[in-house]
Order: structure tokens, then sequence, then C-alpha cells
């Protein structure tokens, strides 16, 4: 078998040949590429096959380097080459935009595109808010800012609208989480991206580069950014970083948190005076029960006397008036009726959140 210089041969003292670590092929001999499949590897072990009669062979060779038919190396690098550079964000961008015909895609283009989340989403007031704080923020003029904050007490389906706004208006969306540190945070971003491990492009190393490389990608898509449960990045004190997303992309980034969020993002002075606008989630009114009602209500039929009373009852919160509905649906079930009304109701209590007391 030639090893790549004239007149000399390897000696052929085993039989083993390495296999594909991908498709498990054996490999082929000869040349591909230009380069010798039977080039002995630097990184490959001796041959210590026993020779039938029990010893060791007198001559030992080495393993050819593994080239299997999916194309990859098992082994090292192929001789020659040096290390594979990973494409740039730009790089990237740029192949998108040449397969697009050279036409960047905007932020207001994006803005139109009305597909609905899996299942549907009731037409509440809290979706109709966080759409417009979000196109309010898309469609700003150059010279004001592009940081939107929606507000509100738990329960008011803050997360829900701002998953159905990332759905239709095709932004980037993360929920933060208590136990993120500032470089989970921008892996998170930079996953929603599809910047990922494994990907064509990878995260960078340091938070620096993660910033940029965010920020590089918010700027070229012109796709917003919307960040869930704000508070905990507020927490976890990583308020700069967002705001060097947004002085790098100058992007639309629309931030959701609980009804104490202003009040947290006034220490910040610099991030507080980069604040578009205020919105604060209202809470569920008679006509959000009955949008929830029509969609969710589809085995007894609930009337609006007691719709009323269970409305009054949740204190603004779309979640307990979702739990009511499928109580109240479950009674109906047993009472084998198909309208419930506050006279079929009776007094039975309606669920508030609180927890029930102690017989004594």
């Amino acid at each position: 078998m030639p090893n790549g210089r004239p007149g000399r041969r390897w000696p052929k003292i085993c039989g083993r040949r390495p296999r594909c670590i991908n498709c498990r092929n054996r490999r082929a001999s000869g040349t591909r590429g230009g380069v010798s499949l039977t080039r002995p590897s630097r990184r490959a072990r001796p041959c210590r096959k026993r020779t039938a009669s029990g010893g060791r062979a007198t001559a030992r060779h080495r393993n050819f380097p593994p080239r299997p038919c999916c194309g990859r190396w098992s082994r090292g690098r192929r001789p020659g080459r040096s290390k594979r550079r990973t494409p740039t964000v730009a790089a990237v961008g740029a192949l998108k935009d040449q397969n697009q015909g050279g036409r960047s895609v905007s932020t207001s283009e994006t803005l139109v595109n009305t597909t609905p989340l899996p299942g549907g989403v009731a037409p509440l007031q809290n979706v109709a808010l966080c759409l417009g704080a979000l196109d309010k923020a898309a469609k700003r003029p150059g010279h004001l800012p592009g940081l939107v904050v929606l507000y509100g007490p738990s329960g008011y389906g803050k997360s829900t609208s701002a998953a159905y706004v990332a759905t239709r208006t095709d932004a980037y969306y993360v929920e933060a989480r208590s136990s993120w540190t500032k470089k989970a945070m921008l892996e998170s971003i930079l996953t929603s991206m599809d910047i990922r491990r494994g990907r064509t492009i990878q995260p960078a190393r340091t938070i620096s580069a993660m910033v940029d490389q965010a920020a590089e990608q918010l700027a070229r898509s012109g796709r917003p950014l919307i960040i869930d449960e704000m508070d905990h990045v507020v927490d976890r004190n990583a308020v700069e970083l967002v705001r060097d997303l947004y002085e790098a992309s100058r992007a639309a980034i629309l931030l959701i948190g609980e009804e104490q969020l202003p009040g947290k993002l006034a220490a910040w002075e610099r991030f507080h005076g980069r604040i578009l606008d205020w919105v604060a989630a209202q809470p569920a009114d008679l006509d959000d029960a009955r949008a929830l009602r029509d969609m969710y209500c589809d085995r007894v039929r609930v009337a609006d006397d007691l719709l009323a009373d269970l409305v009054a009852a949740a204190r603004g919160s779309i979640r307990r008036i979702c739990v009511n509905l499928e109580r109240i649906q479950e009674q109906g079930q047993l009472d084998g009726v198909d309208v419930m009304d506050r006279a079929a109701w009776g007094g039975r209590p309606l669920y508030t959140g609180e927890a029930p007391r102690r017989r004594s």
C-alpha cells in the first residue's frame, strides 16, 4: 500500500481499517481532493496486532488517517489544512440578503405578518396594548428612543400577549429566569437568533463579544426584541447589557415585567431616560371574559350574569377567569345542564386565588 513516497511501501501486518465515526463505513483507499488517503497520521498510534504465533509483529506501522465517506476526519485535522473558520454574522446576513435579491427585510414589513399562535389567542385588550407598544417603537422616528415597557400584576396575560406578538411580528423572544447570569441571558438571546452551538454561526466566548454579536444580528435583521420577566434581569444587575444591545443596534425592544418594574428601572438613570413609553396592562373586563368564554367554553354555555360575578371575583386576573370557566363547565356537566347562569350556579364559591380556610 503506497504511503505517498515513491518506491516505498508500508508492511502489510494488520488488515484493520479505521471506520467512519459518523456513518461507520470503511475508508476507501486512494486519493480525494488532492490529498493522499494513505498518508500516515502523526496522531495515530502504532499497530499492536499480534501475529499468528502469538508474538508481536517484527515491524510496526501507523494506522492510516480515517477518511470516511461522509467527508469528515475522525482523528485530527486534514494534513495541510488549517482550522475551520466560523463564518461571521455579517457573512451569513449578506448571504441571506443575496438570496432575497439584495432586499433587506424591514421591521414595518414584519409587522404585517398575521400568523397566529397554535390554538389561537383571544382578542384581549392587553394583546392589543402589547402589539401597539411594539409597533410604536418599531415605527418611531430615528431621533426617538426605542425602548418600551409593558408592566402589570401577575395573571393579566402579559406573557401570553408577548408570545403572540412575537409570533405575529417575527420578533426575537426570550423569557428571563431567576437563575440567569449575564452570560446566560446573552446566550438565550443568541439562541433565539439561532446562534448556538452546533449551528453555522456559533456564539462568541466573551460577554462583550456576545453583545456585539447580538447587536449586529438585531441591526441586520431589523427584527424587534422582546424580553419577558424583566424583573429578573433587574435583580441580576444586567440592565446595562440591555442598554448596550439597544445602543449598538437601535432596535425596538419591548420589556415586560411586574407592576414594580418602573420603580426598579428608575435606579438606572441612563436606561430610564431611553424609555419611549410606559404601557400599563389593564385588568380583564366583561368583554375580555366574553372573548375567553367564546374560545374555551365549548361544553357548557356560561351566561352573562354569572360571567359578571366571575369577573368581579377574579379581580382583573385573566388566569383566574380561565380557571373559573373550567370549573363552571365541569359543574355544568355534573348537573347535566347546557347553560350555567347565576341561578343554576347557586351559592357555590368562585375561585379567587385564596387558599381555603381550615375548618374549626
